[in-house]
């Protein structure tokens, strides 16, 4: 996933807004019929390592940034990537939404490893992985969530995801921050 040159460095973040936005589009498209039904399944089916999007695949990411308010014309290819790692996990497993203030102990994605199953084992493997081999296993993990009926923070995830392996000094801070405290909350909860 190379960066593309002149092109401006996308926000780092997923706010907790763009993930309810990218959860609300994708839920009116699992519920509704026509178009909005073929992008939700477009969206579900999205392989974000394929070398090539459908047609489809491509519109309805689209259509489901711009909801989220995300700046599509400034991405790099390793950001639609990564967008598309997100917005396909969202219509996989669902968004654990949360209000600003009261981000209690189901809102961590830390805790949700641990009330979905996931093995130490796998964890970590999951969280010492870098670059390409950490998407492959997050894919693993987030199919267990869906099947125990877990919804992720994707706030949380997304912004893991959007700086896993960044190059800029700040991306890897933020992601090394971000890991250490998914494992310190997956550690601290209860089985």
């Amino acid at each position: 996933m190379a960066q593309i040159e002149g092109v401006a460095r996308a926000p780092s973040r997923v706010y907790g807004s763009q993930a309810q936005a990218l959860a609300r589009f994708i839920e009116a498209g699992r519920l509704g019929e026509g178009a909005l039904k073929a992008d939700y399944v477009a969206l579900k089916r999205l392989n974000p390592e394929a070398e090539a999007l459908t047609v489809q695949q491509i519109a309805a990411l689209t259509r489901a940034l711009h909801r989220a308010k995300v700046n599509c014309e400034q991405l790099s290819v390793e950001r639609w990537k990564r967008w598309a790692v997100i917005v396909n996990g969202i219509a996989m497993t669902g968004h654990h939404a949360t209000k600003e203030d009261e981000a209690g102990a189901d809102a961590r994605f830390g805790s949700q490893l641990r009330r979905a199953g996931v093995s130490d084992a796998r964890i970590a493997r999951l969280f010492n992985a870098r670059g390409d081999a950490f998407f492959p296993l997050l894919q693993r993990v987030l199919r267990l969530m869906e099947s125990r009926k877990i919804k992720p923070n994707w706030a949380e995830l997304g912004t893991f995801v959007l700086n896993e392996n960044a190059d800029d000094p700040i991306g890897k801070r933020r992601a090394e921050r971000l890991r250490l405290k998914f494992v310190r909350e997956f550690t601290s909860t209860k089985p």
